[in-house]
């Protein structure tokens, strides 16, 4: 599902292609331009200089090396806590900064960052719980190596059920190129008119953000994914729907995983 979101994303800009290319070219030098947006999929057990970048000469990591692509977590609470802490100032400022004793070089690094996880240490947690075979402190233990933080800046956060495998075998599939071309529409109309906020939409964003606490950071994701529902939808204003829908995704999403 991961490596499928890069062919439905919207075609990227020459420049982001060469800053791209040019970053991947600190790593393997000579290689020629970037066609495609990268997918980075590095181990878990990768060490925060391996991802945010390291070595002597400095060299950018692998979230400069998704610098207009996608970096995929899988496992996400296997990864060390110092990696995943070093996300935050990445995500939030689309660059990485890094200072040794005589040099500081900041590379690019605006990348879409999907992660996953089991909801619990042997995978099987269900809202039964009848095949999970960890204990309550070790749920809450795996689930707390994640922070409260680092899951405030990812906008979405969706919890999958168990999948019935003969209904995946008997189901209609949708191709790519039809979700790629509502991607691209959607992508133009929020980078020339985005979608505008009415008064209900704006009264029950309020109202939600004082009944589940969200933080300033979740409000702000909250409306970001009710305009892009929007936009998606090809609708001129966001409605109480597309924020309700936003609300479901997002925003206070991540005490799915705290709790």
């Amino acid at each position: 599902m991961a490596r499928c979101l890069r062919g439905v994303l919207p075609p990227w800009s020459q420049d982001t292609a060469l800053a791209a290319t040019c970053l991947h070219s600190l790593r393997k030098p000579g290689i020629h331009l970037l066609r495609e947006r990268p997918f980075r999929s590095p181990h878990h057990s990768v060490s925060p200089a391996g991802l945010l970048g390291g070595g002597n000469p400095l060299r950018p990591g692998e979230v400069s090396l998704a610098h207009g692509g996608i970096l995929f977590l899988d496992e996400l609470p296997e990864f060390s806590p110092r990696a995943l802490e070093g996300l935050r100032e990445p995500m939030e400022e689309r660059e990485v900064t890094l200072s040794r004793a005589r040099t500081v070089e900041s590379f690019p690094a605006d990348f879409q960052l999907v992660a996953a996880m089991n909801p619990c240490p042997c995978g099987q947690h269900s809202p039964s719980g009848t095949d999970c075979r960890c204990s309550d402190r070790k749920r809450r233990a795996y689930r707390g190596r994640i922070s409260g933080p680092l899951l405030d800046r990812i906008d979405l956060h969706i919890a999958v059920p168990r999948v019935d495998p003969t209904a995946v075998l008997k189901g209609d599939r949708i191709a790519s190129e039809s979700i790629r071309t509502r991607v691209r529409m959607a992508a133009e109309r929020i980078g020339t008119t985005p979608p505008f906020v009415d008064k209900n939409a704006e009264q029950a964003m309020i109202r939600a953000s004082a009944s589940l606490r969200l933080s300033m950071r979740a409000v702000s994701s909250v409306r970001r994914i009710a305009q892009s529902i929007s936009a998606y939808d090809q609708a001129d204003t966001v409605g109480k729907s597309h924020v309700a829908e936003a609300i479901r995704l997002g925003g206070q999403g991540w005490r799915f995983v705290a709790d």
